[in-house]
This record gives structure tokens, sequence and C-alpha cells, in this order.
């Protein structure tokens, strides 16, 4: 970690987020659609979900007789009827199932580049420049077999350490998370290169982005009572604060400052 670069708190980086979406939030939650749909929106690893189990009362007791053995001829032919309904809907299941395997390799194929446009249309906001909708597929050209091996290499590291089991998987996946954001501003930069450098940054980091990740849980539970809508709008506020993160994590903040407080002395001159 780089002693002499500093990232805020959470609450400053919010507020980041919040001045490079001015104007732009509705084109920022488009393009956040489209990315989603194309395989491209994916954060570090999100909070683990809460199982609820109710146990019922058991049925021969609670029930009347007519309908305890009325249900229970019902589930002795289910079987039977289950197997006769598979083999009906046979084709229909084969297809369903090729079409979502299909989709699937698609997502995969296409959301390495994706991550790779989104990555840059968040920096350019935050630079206060116009980016469009074209700037989620700027990678197409150039970029998408680099973007293509980042992605499978991601996945792959993150898999290994998931395998000694939840907690290596998760950091493994905070300290590779800029890795697009660093092969967005470095396109001559080798896919390796890319992961080493967000490991680099990522160093004594993971947890401050697990905090600010964390600082929107209430967003978050607020948001199931919209019905996933309340989603659309969060996941780039969400996004855009991570894209702030990278700005200062990186240097780049500084670099802005440094260069801002440069033509300010000049002008003055």
């Amino acid at each position: 970690m780089n002693p002499n670069i500093s990232v805020p708190r959470a609450k400053l980086l919010r507020a980041e987020a919040r001045s490079a979406l001015q104007g732009q939030v509705w084109l920022s939650v488009l393009v956040t659609f489209l990315a989603t749909l194309l395989g491209g929106q994916v954060t570090t690893p999100a909070f683990p979900g809460i199982d609820i189990e109710i146990e019922l009362p058991d049925a021969s007791v609670s029930l009347p007789d007519e309908m305890y053995q009325w249900l229970t001829t019902v589930f002795e032919n289910l079987p039977a009827a289950v197997e006769t309904y598979l083999r009906a809907a046979w084709p229909m299941l084969v297809f369903v199932i090729s079409v979502a395997s299909a989709l699937s390799l698609l997502h995969f194929l296409l959301g390495g580049c994706i991550r790779l446009g989104l990555a840059r249309f968040r920096l350019l906001l935050i630079d206060g420049e116009q980016p469009t909708v074209g700037t989620l597929f700027f990678g197409f050209n150039r970029l998408f077999f680099k973007a293509l091996a980042l992605h499978v290499l991601r996945s792959l590291f993150i898999f290994l350490w998931s395998l000694l089991f939840i907690i290596p998987g998760l950091i493994a996946a905070y300290r590779y998370a800029m890795a697009d954001y660093a092969l967005c501003e470095n396109p001559e930069m080798g896919v390796r290169d890319a992961l080493r450098e967000s490991s680099r940054m990522m160093q004594g980091n993971k947890w401050k982005l697990f905090c600010l990740e964390l600082s929107f849980i209430g967003w978050h539970i607020l948001s199931i009572f919209t019905f996933g809508v309340g989603q659309l709008f969060l996941a780039p506020y969400v996004g855009q604060a991570v894209a702030a993160f990278y700005h200062h994590v990186s240097g780049r903040a500084a670099v802005r400052e440094m260069v801002e407080g440069l033509a300010e002395i000049s002008e003055g001159l």
C-alpha cells in the first residue's frame, strides 16, 4: 500500500458518487441495466442471505381424516404423475435448458468486455465528462479477448481460493476488484499485470472497500420493499462509489488535485 495515498471514508465516497451522478442518473440507470442484461454488472460478493425455516405441524394430527386420506393417495400417485408430465414436457424442457445454457455462455463471453466498458463509463463520470451508452462497448474493438482472459483468470483464482472455504474466496474477490479499472485506464497492460496492479492497490484497502459496500446495507434492505425496482437506482449508486474508491486508491485523485493546484498557481502568476 502506498503510504502517500489515503482513501476517504465511506461517507465521502458516497458523496463523490452522488456528485458524479448529478444530471446523469437516468443514463447511469440505463447503462447499468444494459450491463446487467449482458452479464457485466458484477460486484464483489454481497452479503449472505437469511434462511428462514418454518416448521409445519404434523398433517396426520391437524387435518381431518378424509383430507388426510385424500392427500396420502395423491402423494402416492405423485411419482407416476411427475414421470408422465416429464415425458410430455421433455422437448420443451430440453429447449429451455439449451436456451438458458446458451445465454449463460453468452453472458460469460461478453461479461468481461462489458465490465470494462462499465468501468470506463463510471470513470468518465468522475472526470466530469459526458459518456454515452456506446461507452459500454468501447472495449469490443481492441480489448475483447484481453477482457475475456481477465474475466476467466479472475474467476478461476477466486474459485480456487474459495475451495479453502468462503473467507479466502471473499478476500480474493476484493483483491482483484480493481482489475477492470486498471485495464480500462491502461489498455496496453497485460492481463496478469492488471491483476497484480489490483492486488497492489488493494493491499491494506480490502477492508475499506468492504466497509464502503457495507454502508449501503440500509438501502439494500429498503429496496426489498420495492420488489426490486429500487435496485435499478441503487446499483449505479454503489458502482459509482466503487469507482470513486478506485479514483483514490489508484492515485488518480492525488494527481488530479496536484494538476488543479498547479493550474491555480499558474493563473495567479
